[in-house]
């Protein structure tokens, strides 16, 4: 019965070639789970610890306050996106699998967050540097909304019964070693460099630093199956995701 099964969810799903979960070790998952938030919360977090020398960089001004708050009103852009990127990302892994929506999170994290540590400043740019920041920001804000959700979603789906819990809280620790990490790169580049050195080319290290790290969060995620429950679900019932049914649901304009 059990293998009649199986065949069926092959037939229906004919382009999948996910292996299944119990087929690779259960900790290889839960670190590509995890690292996906390091990155991520690293790139979000330091552009917070980063701002005093962006406000510098991006948004000159004669009270250093006014810079400042400009600043941070950057940083608070990619807040506003976050719930944005939890139902974007939700939908997506509904319709074309968790393990390929993980991955498109940290892309769309990793490629702004290196634009960033390439970016001319306004001195270069003039207004553009400041606008192409704010789009940076908005994306990276989309990708930490999609990928939080999705890697506990994809961490207690591959996770053995009665483990699903521990193992999704795994996306909370990866994020808050990002958010360390994120504090110590910039303090130890501003404590080795001088601050002329920082202004004209040592704040771009830890951005291009969190590209390096988002290559191995990709390496790692290479490979990874599709949990059990998601090719069943896209097997039998591959045209009904929660975005469907809230629009089904919601009253006619």
């Amino acid at each position: 019965m059990s293998s009649a099964h199986d065949a069926n969810i092959t037939t229906s799903n004919p382009t999948s070639t996910s292996t299944p979960t119990n087929d690779i070790p259960k900790h290889r998952a839960t670190i590509a789970g995890a690292a996906g938030n390091v990155i991520e919360w690293y790139d979000f977090s330091l552009y917070g610890y980063m701002a005093a020398v962006l406000s510098r960089l991006f948004f000159p001004h004669e009270d250093q306050l006014v810079s400042l708050i400009a600043t941070y009103g950057v940083f608070a852009a990619g807040f506003i996106m976050r719930p944005l990127g939890g139902f974007v990302f939700g939908h997506v892994g509904d319709v074309i699998g968790r393990k390929r929506a993980l991955v498109v999170s940290v892309l769309l994290m990793v490629v702004p967050t290196i634009l960033l540590g390439l970016l001319p400043t306004y001195e270069q740019w003039g207004v553009w540097a400041a606008v192409c920041l704010v789009a940076i920001r908005m994306l990276q804000g989309l990708s930490v909304g999609g990928e939080f959700s999705g890697s506990a979603t994809y961490l207690a789906e591959t996770a053995a019964p009665g483990r699903r819990g521990f193992a999704a809280s795994w996306a909370n620790i990866g994020s808050m070693i990002g958010m360390l990490l994120g504090a110590a790169t910039p303090a130890v580049t501003l404590s080795l460099l001088s601050s002329p050195d920082v202004d004209a080319w040592g704040w771009r290290i830890p951005f291009l630093f969190g590209g390096v790290l988002g290559v191995i969060a990709l390496l790692l995620r290479r490979g990874l199956p599709e949990p059990q429950p998601t090719i069943t679900s896209r097997a039998s019932q591959s045209t009904i995701t929660p975005y469907v049914v809230w629009c089904a649901m919601s009253p006619s304009q």
